[in-house]
């Protein structure tokens, strides 16, 4: 809490000095030393450059209706008082504005409460990006699985995935993504889903979801969806999955990884419900309905044809 307190400190001063300088400059006009300081304080950081455009880009909005008073005083209160709101604005961007990672580690499962109020729960092996702005709430999946609460606001709140963008309408929605496709399943409320590549978005309503390939060129229709995601009720949901896959999700959540000796043994279809907890039952269950067979080694399990 007290690193938090001290960023939202430094980003206050950072975006006053950035005001100080934007009028300083437009009063001093070709003030000896001036734009040597200004550019001295504008290269000492980024994020420095980054606050003083926001105040161009406000002030330019702003800056008509500073000249339609002629009078030099009241010129003088006027942007005296623009001024004061352009530091506002800005400070109030940067509270706005932020950016991070969240990612939890094979077997974690973890819950973050966003900034802006949002819950996103974490399967295990997950990793989000967070780029917020006081125009929108972006959040980027790498790879893995989350749950998102999304907390009502003015700003909206899209992730992006796989070749795609889920953009919320006011809901609780599940997205799991793996390599080059994902699928999104809606719990409350709708999303809407656009393929990078364009054509006709999707909206995908409460009880449905939605399976998306990178490559695809127009979404797939929604089909019904599991009230709760399975995982989130520690089961995994297999239906002629590919046996690679299937390999994927069990070492996501055991520290001991499975490996397949051959990878063309990964094209096996498998079905059945299983506990995720129960790694030993799920192996046992693929070596009696598939001709394969197990190899235990020193940190692995080897998988191999029977």
């Amino acid at each position: 809490m007290k690193t938090d307190s001290l960023e939202t400190e430094v980003k206050h001063r950072i975006a006053e000095e950035a005001a100080g300088w934007f009028l300083r400059l437009r009063e001093s006009g070709h003030e000896e030393g001036a734009h040597g300081d200004f550019q001295q304080w504008l290269n000492a950081n980024e994020i420095h450059r980054h606050e003083y455009l926001t105040i161009q880009r406000l002030w330019g909005g702003l800056d008509n209706l500073r000249h339609r008073n002629r009078r030099r005083r009241t010129t003088s209160v006027l942007t005296a008082l623009l001024l004061i709101s352009l530091a506002t604005v800005a400070s109030f961007h940067a509270m706005l504005s932020s950016e991070g990672q969240i990612e939890t580690k094979v077997a974690e499962i973890r819950q973050q409460v966003l900034d802006d109020g949002t819950i996103a729960e974490l399967d295990a092996d997950s990793q989000l990006l967070i780029d917020y702005s006081p125009w929108r709430r972006l959040v980027v999946v790498l790879h893995g699985q989350v749950q998102f609460k999304v907390a009502a606001g003015l700003r909206p709140f899209e992730v992006r995935a796989a070749g795609a963008t889920v953009r919320d309408i006011g809901t609780t929605f599940n997205l799991y993504v793996r390599h080059d496709s994902a699928r999104v399943s809606v719990q409350e409320g709708i999303v809407e889903v656009t393929l990078d590549a364009g054509g006709k978005a999707r909206r995908v309503n409460a009880g449905q979801q939605l399976d998306y390939l990178a490559a695809d060129r127009a979404l797939p229709w929604p089909k019904v969806a599991d009230a709760v995601p399975p995982w989130r009720e520690g089961r995994w949901v297999f239906e002629a999955t590919p046996l690679d896959e299937v390999i994927e999700e069990i070492n996501r959540h055991n520290a001991r990884p499975a490996v397949l000796a051959d990878p063309r043994l990964g094209s096996y279809r498998v079905s059945g419900v299983f506990e995720q907890v129960d790694r030993k039952g799920l192996l046992q269950a693929l070596v009696a309905v598939l001709p394969l067979r197990l190899e235990e080694r020193s940190e692995e399990t080897l998988i191999r044809q029977r």
